[in-house]
């Protein structure tokens, strides 16, 4: 039975010898794996590129030398802090890369998007935009509600008709997003 299904998987793979990778071959592709290109080593080697691809990552070999795993630590203040902080500063306080912090955020299911007065950008406080639109609401005059609050009545506009969010409004956001 076992030559039937050996017979079956070469008829199957008919361009592949399926020769069993040397000690030397593999002492090779531990020496050179991480500093030549797969093209490279596969004319070295007279094998197909799957062939070396699939053998350097059974070797471990295609990992990058200076990465480092994530503790849970650096995960927790990851999570306290992401639309909190900006990018640079988390990166900067774990030692990290931008791009390693915006990777594990997205694969965490993570927003870094800093939204109300934790924006960098932000001019007014979370409580002076919801006192804005409350008093729009009781029917105040958006000029009155520019003076009262000493704001530009651009300001104003913009905080009442939607430029402007809040944190409760990013809650709300993710919920809705998260309900769908």
């Amino acid at each position: 039975m076992l030559d039937h299904e050996r017979n079956r998987s070469k008829r199957w793979h008919s361009g592949l010898n399926g020769e069993r990778w040397s000690v030397s071959e593999i002492t090779y592709l531990i020496e050179c794996g991480n500093s030549k290109t797969l093209r490279e080593l596969s004319t070295t080697l007279e094998r197909s590129y799957h062939s070396v691809k699939a053998m350097r990552h059974r070797l471990c070999l295609g990992k990058r030398k200076n990465y480092r795993f994530w503790e849970k630590n650096e995960i927790d203040f990851l999570k306290s802090n992401a639309g909190k902080m900006v990018c640079r500063d988390i990166a900067k306080h774990l030692g990290r890369s931008q791009q390693s912090v915006k990777g594990k955020a997205e694969y965490m299911g993570l927003s870094l998007v800093c939204i109300g007065e934790h924006s960098p950008t932000a001019i007014h406080s979370d409580e002076d935009v919801l006192l804005c639109r409350e008093l729009r609401t009781a029917g105040m005059s958006l000029k009155l509600i520019a003076e009262k609050m000493e704001m530009s009545l651009g300001s104003v506009l913009s905080i009442i008709y939607g430029g402007r969010m809040t944190q409760q409004d990013r809650v709300m956001l993710e919920f809705d997003l998260g309900k769908n």
